[in-house]
Order: structure tokens, then C-alpha cells, then sequence
């Protein structure tokens, strides 16, 4: 039997719905990042990490590849941190990741990198905070500026030059690439075509999700019920003005390192190595009230706050 051409069409078309829609996996995890320039202009990345993803683009995680120039006013793009694929850009990135070492319920180790085209600054970034907030496995992610920070955490916030967001606890931020960099900070730059403008470099914002205990300076944002907090420890005197102890109540032996955060989860200060009587000089903070994190012995943590005045 001859079937007609259109009912043919119609047929194929049915039959391929189920299978487009099931082409698109789901990830591990995902969120969406919206940009918005100056005069109002906006454009949305997503950026997202699974086990089973890989670093170059893959359209089974929804992605594709985009070729065609930055737009001459203002475009947002997102690519790989691995260098051999840093020159594919795409609109939604799933990147891959891995199993944190002794701890299977988190992953690690994903980044992606959004590249911003833009004349009208500054550039507004923002995201919902609450897909990190209340999950141990997200909420040491952070958008940064530069790529100065390469070693291991604990870290020092030297490491970490200032213009960082820690995205589990604000929901927005503001990068002006028009800005020099301190000599400490190594901007990230990708040459790419600019409609009507040839090649040209385009700046870049490097995104870490990890847990909060990972590779990060946004230790501190909100309480969890994972974390695991020891008692014992006053700081005094309390509110400081220009130094603080702290003092054992309990015996607990020596402490460190210590990090101090303030009220939008930055680390400001730390410490490699504190004894609960040495003096700690928070002369140079501003007013406000800070948090205060101390590794113990046998994994365990204390948390404290003061406020300087």
C-alpha cells in the first residue's frame, strides 16, 4: 500500500518526538547564570556537571557548539577549562567531574569558563542562590575574575584577589573588565571573532560549584546539618576592636588553621597553624560582624563570630 507523502511525514514525526525528548539528559547537577549590561541588555549561560559528561560538547547533555561571531554589543558564552577544548563555545556547558575522593555522595573538580563581549559596563551576574544553599555538595561555589588561585585548600585569601562572589550567599554580582588587574591576578582571555570587529580577545569569569569543605574561599555561608561543630571555645574580648584570643574552656588541645569570613561568605583572614592563646590582629577589617572557623583534632570544627567595631 502507497501512504500518502503528508501522512508519511506525519507518522515520521510522531515516531521521532519520543526520541528527541528522551536525547537530553539530565545532570548531576545544573543551574542558569543571566547577565544583563549596563543599558539593559541580557543574555543566560548554564552551566552544569555529571560523571558521565565529558569535556568536549556533547549534544546528549543538550549542548551545541556555537561558531558564529560574539555579537558586536553584547553576547555571553561558556566553554571548558581544559585547554585542548577551550576554544568550543556553547550556550549551556555540562561539564564533567568526578567522585570526591572518600566521599561518594559528592562530585568535584568541574569548572567552566563565561566569556562576556560587552561595550556597556559594568556587567550584572546573577543566579538562585537557594540550588546551593541547603546542599553540602555546592555550597563552596564561587565566580572569579581571574585564574591566580591554583593550589590545594585550605587556602589563604591571598590566593584568592578580591573581585569574588560566593554564590551560596548573595544572589548577584558586578564585573567591569574594563578595570586593570592587580600584578597577583592572571585574567582569563579567549581570541574569538566580534561581529564586524574581526578577532579579538574576549574576557572571561571562571565558576567552581564544589562543597563547602572542597577547593574553595566561600567556606562559611549558612549553617548545614553535615557540618560537624564542637564546643568549648569564647572569643574575647568580644565585640574587638583591634585584637581577639581564643579562649579553651573544654581542653580540647591546640587548634588551626583558622579563617575568618565576613557577612557575605569572603574569606578576609587566615591562618596556617593557631594556638588557643595566640593573639589574632583583625585591626584592618572593617565594622561589622565576622564569622570565625577553627579546624580540630579528629575532623572536627569550631564556628564563633565577633564583631569589630
Amino acid at each position: 500500500m502507497k501512504i500518502p507523502i503528508q501522512l508519511g511525514l506525519v507518522i515520521a514525526l510522531i515516531f521521532s518526538v519520543p526520541d528527541t525528548l528522551e536525547a537530553q539528559l539530565t545532570p548531576y547537577f545544573e543551574m542558569s547564570l543571566y547577565f544583563e549590561d549596563a543599558i539593559g541588555n541580557r543574555d543566560t549561560v548554564i552551566f552544569g556537571y555529571d560523571i558521565n559528561a565529558s569535556s568536549d560538547i556533547d549534544p546528549e547533555w543538550g549542548e551545541v557548539e556555537l561558531t558564529t561571531p560574539f555579537d558586536s554589543v553584547f553576547e555571553v558564552k561558556i566553554g571548558s577549562f581544559d585547554y585542548f577544548y577551550k576554544n568550543k563555545l556553547t550556550k549551556r556547558l555540562i561539564q564533567d567531574t568526578e567522585i570526591v575522593v572518600n566521599d561518594s555522595s559528592c562530585y568535584i573538580g568541574s569548572t567552566g569558563i563565561i566569556y562576556v563581549y560587552a561595550i556597556h559596563y559594568p556587567i550584572k551576574v546573577n543566579w538562585d542562590k537557594n540550588l546551593l544553599l541547603n546542599n553540602e555538595c555546592f555550597r563552596g561555589a564561587f565566580i572569579v575574575n581571574h585564574i591566580t588561585d591554583e593550589l590545594a585548600g585550605p587556602i589563604s585569601p591571598d590566593e584568592i584577589p578580591p573581585l569574588y562572589y560566593c554564590m551560596a550567599a548573595v544572589d548577584s554580582g558586578y564585573f567591569d573588565f574594563t578595570e586593570e588587574p592587580s600584578p597577583e591576578q592572571i585574567r582569563v582571555y579567549i581570541n574569538k571573532e566580534v561581529e564586524g570587529l574581526g578577532i579579538m580577545p574576549i574576557p572571561g569569569l571562571r565558576l567552581i560549584v564544589n562543597p563547602y569543605w572542597a577547593y574553595t574561599p566561600c567556606y562559611w555561608v549558612t549553617e548545614t546539618e553535615n557540618t560537624r561543630y564542637v564546643d568549648g571555645i569564647a572569643i574575647y574580648p568580644n565585640p574587638v576592636s583591634g585584637y581577639f584570643k581564643l579562649s579553651d574552656l573544654s581542653g580540647g588541645g591546640i587548634t588551626g588553621p583558622l579563617f575568618i569570613y565576613n557577612s557575605t561568605g569572603q574569606m578576609v583572614k587566615h591562618h596556617t597553624a593557631v594556638g588557643l592563646e595566640q593573639v589574632i590582629d583583625v585591626s584592618g577589617l572593617s565594622e561589622g560582624r565576622y564569622h570565625v572557623v577553627v579546624y580540630m583534632e579528629k575532623n572536627r570544627i569550631w564556628r564563633g563570630a565577633f564583631v569589630k567595631q
